[in-house]
């Protein structure tokens, strides 16, 4: 009966840790990803301020900008 329940106990905790969210992507992943960084923006744009992450909005959002002045800099 012991071992079921400290089977059971493991198997809980097991579980628990599945529903923990995700670490929100960095500015740094957003600027080497770019199909994932403008879909981000986009539904941060669409979803009234919605979409979870909120942190990965303002990831992707500078990242798009630092991308955009790195680009605008290298054509002068």
């Amino acid at each position: 009966m012991r071992n079921t329940a400290s089977l059971a106990l493991i198997c809980l905790l097991g579980l628990a840790g599945c529903n923990r969210p995700a670490e929100p992507r960095t500015e740094h992943y957003f600027e080497t990803h770019e199909a994932d960084r403008k879909s981000v923006i986009d539904q941060c744009k669409n979803a009234d301020r919605q979409y979870q992450p909120q942190e990965e909005c303002g990831s992707a959002m500078r990242a798009d900008y630092i991308v955009t002045m790195k680009r605008d800099n290298s054509a002068n």
